[in-house]
């Protein structure tokens, strides 16, 4: 069987064409692989902070809870109301002492308080 040069060219060029689309497959489903990676990792990395700003948030709620328990709270508990939104407590200061007769007749005070912590900052509006 004699093969004619025409043909051996076009089978060489054929496979050839073979070899090109295997190592562009491969380089296609390699960046594919890469580029499932690289939103893998966004994927987690933001699922990440999410929680970790969950629990922030979460700290947050309870600190603000529990803050006329707290030594350094300048208000009597019984006095703090909580209300959480949109400010944190509204305190009537000197009510306590005064309902139970323990002060004399003194105006109360009302004070607005919103509780912060960590690296929380004061929101405008």
């Amino acid at each position: 069987m004699v093969i004619s040069s025409e043909f051996f060219v076009l089978l060489v060029m054929l496979i050839v064409v073979a070899i090109i689309e295997g190592i562009v497959i491969i380089i296609v489903l390699r960046s594919d692989i890469l580029t499932e990676n690289k939103w893998r990792n966004k994927i987690e990395k933001a699922r990440t902070e999410s929680v970790a700003q969950s629990r922030a948030t979460l700290k947050g709620r309870m600190f603000e809870q529990i803050a006329p328990l707290l030594p350094g709270f300048d208000y009597l508990p019984a006095d703090s109301h909580f209300l959480g939104s949109p400010v944190d407590y509204v305190i009537f200061s000197k009510y306590t002492m005064l309902n139970d007769k323990q002060a004399v007749a003194e105006p109360i005070e009302i004070v607005f308080l919103d509780i912060k912590s960590g690296n929380s900052a004061l929101s405008q509006g």
